[in-house]
This record gives C-alpha cells, structure tokens and sequence, in this order.
C-alpha cells in the first residue's frame, strides 16, 4: 500500500504513551495507518488521561467496530475529556457502538462522533428494492 503510514499497533503503544501526558495536543489524524483493533486499544488508554485533545480522526483503519468501541469507551471514562470530533468514517459499526455514542453524548455533549453507514440497516433497505427493468432507461444512460 504506497503512501500509507502503516503505524500498526506497535506504533499505536508508542503513540499512547507519547499523548498521555500531553498538555499540546489539540488535534491529530491516525487516518490510514493501519491501525488494527488492538492499537485502537492501546490508543484509547492515552484518551482516558488527556484533557486537551479536541480532535482525533482514525478513519480508513481496519480497526472494524471493536476498535472504535474500545476507543469511545476510553473516552467515556475520561469525564475530563476536551474532545468536540471523533471521526471514524469508512469504519463499520454496530448497535452496541451506537448505544454506547449515545450514552457518552449525553456525558460529552459537544463531542460529535462520526462513522461509515451501518452496513446491515442498508441491507435491510436495499433488500425491498426491485431492480430496475433495462427497457425503462434510455438508450445510454447509464444506471
């Protein structure tokens, strides 16, 4: 994969321990580094401590649902928490992450968490469609 930063969850560790602590961090991007489940985990650890971090975007990781669970929880459990955007877009998640964002925006209120669309729902959706008959197109539309 060319041009990602491939940090993986050795990095994450590192990263963890490096934001902890921190009293500059305002905004970071771990967007397409290959961040897997667990270094989502180690990375959450370091969100229970900071309190100056408003911005942290994980999107394009293939943490899946587990990841960002284990992160926002981390966040829940920091009441001192300075986070306003958690982005995890292209990442799917489930009900149980759902429940869970809703219970820590009640916590943080000004924290907007963002995600890729809930995959099963859009089956659900798509599942009662009816194709569209070729003949009611056209000649050169594409569909």
């Amino acid at each position: 994969m060319h041009g990602a930063h491939q940090l993986g969850p050795w990095g994450s560790v590192a990263l963890h321990s490096r934001s902890e602590g921190s009293k500059m961090l305002v905004s970071f991007c771990y967007s397409n580094n290959r961040i897997s489940a667990v270094g989502a985990l180690s990375l959450g650890l370091g969100l229970r401590a900071n309190q100056t971090l408003r911005i942290l975007v994980m999107s394009r990781n293939p943490m899946r649902g587990e990841g960002c669970f284990g992160v926002l929880k981390s966040v829940r459990d920091n009441p001192m928490s300075s986070l306003e955007l958690l982005d995890f877009s292209d990442i799917q998640v489930d009900r149980e992450f759902d429940d869970l964002a809703s219970s820590v925006k009640v916590l943080l209120p000004v924290l907007h968490v963002k995600t890729a669309a809930h995959r099963v729902e859009y089956e659900k959706v798509t599942a009662g469609l009816q194709p569209v008959p070729t003949s009611v197109c056209p000649s050169g539309t594409v569909v």
